[in-house]
């Protein structure tokens, strides 16, 4: 996404993509079980997900990929899910994921935009699978508002630790 620089967040122009083309969105984790205690956890985070480019065709554009985890639990059930978004973009830069300053700089740039379409497809999969299992309660303590993220930076990267809260 390439956002309007005097855009607002939450606004029409700051969610708007303007590079950025997914190409794939898959869950590669979905748990919703009895924890057999009582807690009350919420997690969010976003982070860079490596990719096999020896896979990828040479031609054509470097595609990237971000995950988002999310983690939930309420009373005794813990519901969970993972995603991975592949996305092309049509950058002029190009981000060098084998370094940390690459990964940092697609993560600053994508994961604003990325956070709103993984939290609307892990917290699908949740909630479908809570309801499968009879477990409402558990679907019911999945929020529908994208909440704020926490980033999974590079190890040993300083950075804010958040998202910017768009509400």
């Amino acid at each position: 996404m390439t956002a309007h620089a005097d855009s607002t967040p939450g606004s029409p122009e700051a969610l708007t993509i303007r590079s950025a083309t997914p190409v794939g969105l898959s869950i590669s984790r979905l748990i919703v079980q009895s924890s057999g205690q009582e807690q009350n956890i919420f997690s969010w985070a976003i982070g860079h997900q490596p990719i096999n480019y020896e896979a990828v065709p040479p031609q054509g554009p470097t595609p990237y990929a971000l995950f988002g985890d999310m983690l939930i639990t309420s009373g005794d059930w813990i519901v969970g899910a993972t995603a991975a978004l592949t996305f092309v973009t049509d950058d002029i830069e190009h981000y060098d994921t084998s370094t940390d300053e690459g990964v940092t700089a697609l993560i600053d740039r994508y994961a604003p935009w990325a956070t709103h379409v993984l939290w609307d497809h892990v917290t699908t999969a949740a909630r479908a699978a809570a309801a499968l299992c009879g477990h409402t309660d558990a679907a019911s303590a999945i929020p529908h508002q994208t909440p704020v993220a926490t980033l999974v930076w590079p190890a040993g990267y300083e950075q804010e630790d958040d998202l910017p809260d768009e509400a």
